[in-house]
Parts: C-alpha cells; structure tokens; sequence
C-alpha cells in the first residue's frame, strides 16, 4: 500500500466540489482511500486520524489557499493515475464554470460590493468556516440584513454579541449552526418542498424544524414562515434572543394564523420568558419539545431486542430523542450530547450508545453528515463488525442540500453487515441476531409472540411491508 499527494498552490474550491471528487477517487480500482481537501490546520489534523499521512516531502508545505490531493492505494501506478484524474476533475470544473453564462456576469468579491449589485437583497447567507463566520455575519447584520447563519463551530460569546447587535437593529440572526429555515416560500438550508400555508414555525432545531414541517404537509396543511434560531439560542447565555424575535414577528405576520414553537431542552428561566411570550400574543402557539412523545416509534421496538444498541444519527434532535427512550428502559446510553455529564462517550465502545455526527467535533473542517456521511458509515461498519452489537439505528434526512441519494452509499454498507454472523449459524445459538431497522414502523408494528426482536415472520402494520424489517 502506497500513499501518494499533490498540492495545487492558491486553488479554491468549496468543501463539496471537493468531497465529490474524493468520492469518485476512491470509487476507482485499486484505490483503498482518497481525500481532496483546503490545506487548513483542521483538515491536515483530519487527514492524519484518517491514516493518509502525507509524504516526507509534502509534509508542512500545504497551506490553508492550497488544495490537496491525498490518494492511498494498492500500487504507485493506481496511486498516480488516481491523482491525476483528480487534477483533470479539477481543471473541467474551471473550465465548466468560465464557459458558463454565470461566468459572464460580474461576480462581486466582498459582501459590500453584493449588497451594492443587488441593492434589493434582505437575507445574507454565510457558511463559512467557523473562525471567519463572526467576522461575515457582523458586515451583513451592519449591511441591514437578516442572517441565516449556517456555519458552526462559532463561540458562543460571538453569538451572543451578534444576536443583540441584530436585535438592536431589527435584523434577524438565525444560528448560529442553523440548518432550516423558510422565508415567504424560500427554502434556506436543509428544507423540504412543502405547500404554502398559515403554520408559522419557529425553533431551535433543524431536523425538528424539517419533521414537524413534513408532518404538516402530510395533513394536508401548509407553512407561512419557517425561523430557525440555531441550537444554543435557549440557553441562559443567550436567552432565547431569536426565538423571542421569530415568535414576535410571527404574532405581527399577516399570512401566519397559528404557530409552532420547536424547542431544544432550554434552561428554565429562558422557558418562562418564551412561555410568558407565547401565551400573552392574540394567536395560538404549540410546544413541540424533545421528549418521549415525540420519538420514533422504531425505537421503541427497539428496546425488546437484547443486546448493544448503537445509533447513528446526522440529526442531533432525533438522537436526542432517542436517547430519552432507551435510557429509561435500559439505563445509561452514552452520547457525545448525553443525557447526563456521566453518560458522555469516550474512545471506547461503551454499552449503548448514540451519536450526533452533526456536533460541532465531527463537522470542524468537513461537511454535515447529511451532505457527507463518509465519518458516520466509517463507524456503522466498526460497529456491524462488533459481535455484542444488536441493532443499529440510523436516521435518512431528505431535502435540499443534503445528500442527493443517500441509499446509494449507506445501502452497499449495510449488504455487507446483512450477513451470518459465523459460517455455522443464521445465527446459531452463541450469537445474537443483528436487526437493522430501515425507516420508521409505526406503534402498530410488534414482534411477534414468538420473538425477543423484530423479524421477517413478524406482522407489520398495514402502513409497512414486511421488507421494512430486515432479519439475520
């Protein structure tokens, strides 16, 4: 096994031109992993976990303007012809871009000179990496705009100071670190195609934001205005700033009749303040907070099956809410977000446990999970492979933005666990059955009398085809 680099010097290209080009590198024979990444200190550190250390005669030169091209393969020759189609993705996609019409219009190069090109422009979306996200929003917020703040790793101390600075000026600072929103019918962020309606919503969580959304259109409704606020906003530091804000607007918002208000645990004096809000306005407002009631169905059926549950999320609500289940039928479940300070996961495979792919250690210089879930398939085979491991949970979030087919690289992983687990049994008596769940069965989907765990004998509700439980 060889490991080959290359560095093109003072190249810019966006985290996920370059997550598609390493893809279809590693998708070449012969090549056992490929990275193309920005020469920052967070990627080089990233790199270095995956085991793709550069050559002698590489290491330290790469800087943050630079791309780097990392191949590990079988052979020397794979390893170049690897970095070379690389190189030629890299130079089509230039050319792409300066033959397109785009390319002919004039593109500004600072903020200041595009809210002077489009002088109508009210929101400003930033996704920039942490460390210049602050910077950014404070410029589009002093431009007179509204931010939709997707970037994370921001410290907390910023968000505060620029939620006031937007709230000083009627300006809306949504996150940071916020995935959803919707805006007279523009989708920002992680979204989904619903109908327009008289629903406004406001909350601090994005994969809540998106499945309470698909639940209204399921019902035949419709959402007017969608504001996220990013999940730190009810804390105490920063004291619910833009949920107050979007619930305000929302009680003034002419096509808004009733609204809904998606909520991370918040600390409890910020809830007082955001219920006193919310019962004191002239039109109906409904909680929707973590908590049992709210969790998949799947887990729990879940909980009759014996053995390490593992879950995988992309979405930090619903591994919160997960989490909420099964601790109180099997006790602690350890989690990156846990449930209690003691329950926080470390290097080992602790019993049960869960983790949010989406927290700020796993996105430090890579894209989301649900645009990239490279890092979460990499512990779903650690995990299939673990022979005290009984089920996995994983959550597939649709929507704009995210992964445009994520069964394409979650399905071969999961053919490859969907198998005896010893050339003896299917499985014979020393080993637990591995049950993978595939989406969501609802309440009405029990095992059956006979089994400890859901399997293919067991009878789905009318809603659910048998081939929704996968049995080994």
């Amino acid at each position: 096994m060889v490991i080959q680099a290359r560095i093109k010097r003072n190249t810019y290209f966006d985290s996920i031109t370059l997550m598609k080009i390493a893809h279809t590198l590693t998708d070449r024979e012969g090549v056992e992993d490929a990275a193309a990444i920005m020469g920052t200190e967070a990627n080089l550190q990233l790199l270095a976990e995956a085991g793709l250390m550069l050559p002698e005669d590489l290491k330290g030169k790469a800087g943050s303007a630079d791309v780097l091209l990392v191949v590990r393969a079988n052979d020397e020759e794979r390893a170049e012809a690897a970095l070379q189609a690389a190189e030629e993705q890299l130079g089509q996609r230039v050319h792409a871009h300066a033959g397109s019409e785009r390319s002919k219009e004039r593109q500004p190069s600072s903020l200041e000179e595009a809210v002077r090109l489009h002088a109508d422009a009210q929101v400003a979306v930033i996704s920039v990496p942490g460390p210049y996200a602050t910077l950014e929003a404070e410029q589009a917020l002093r431009a007179g705009l509204h931010v939709f703040l997707f970037s994370d790793n921001v410290p907390l101390e910023s968000e505060i100071a620029l939620k006031r600075l937007a709230q000083e000026r009627g300006l809306l600072l949504m996150g940071p670190d916020c995935g959803t929103a919707m805006l007279n019918g523009v989708g920002l962020g992680f979204v989904n195609v619903v109908p327009r309606g008289n629903i406004g919503i406001v909350g601090a969580s994005g994969t809540g934001i998106q499945q309470v959304m698909s639940l209204i259109a399921q019902q035949g409704k419709g959402v007017s205005q969608v504001i996220g606020c990013g999940g730190r906003d009810l804390s105490e530091a920063v004291g619910a700033i833009t949920t107050l804000q979007g619930l305000r607007l929302l009680q003034e918002d002419e096509q808004t009749h009733s609204i809904v208000l998606i909520s991370k645990p918040p600390a409890a004096s910020v809830a007082e303040r955001v219920l006193e809000v919310a019962s004191t306005g002239n039109k109906p407002v409904v909680l929707q907070g973590e908590d049992e009631r709210a969790a998949p169905a799947t887990s729990r059926a879940m909980l009759r099956v014996m053995g390490r549950m593992v879950g995988l999320f992309a979405g930090g609500t619903l591994c919160d809410e997960a989490m909420h289940i099964w601790a109180e039928q099997v006790g602690p479940v350890y989690s990156n977000i846990p449930l209690k300070p003691e329950w926080r996961l470390t290097g080992g495979r602790e019993g049960h446990c869960a983790i949010d792919f989406g927290a700020d250690e796993y996105t430090r210089g890579r894209p989301h999970p649900m645009i990239d879930p490279s890092l979460r398939l990499k512990r779903l085979q650690e995990d299939a492979g673990n022979a005290e491991t009984t089920v996995i949970l994983l959550d597939m979030i649709l929507g704009y933005c995210a992964h445009p087919d994520p069964t394409s690289v979650h399905v071969p992983i999961i053919r490859e666990a969907l198998h005896p687990l010893c050339s003896s049994c299917t499985p014979c008596a020393h080993h637990a059955p591995l049950v993978l769940i595939m989406h969501p069965l609802c309440s009405s989907c029990i095992p059956c009398a006979h089994h400890a765990s859901l399997r293919s004998s067991c009878t789905p509700c009318g809603r659910h085809a048998s081939s929704d439980i996968k049995h080994i």
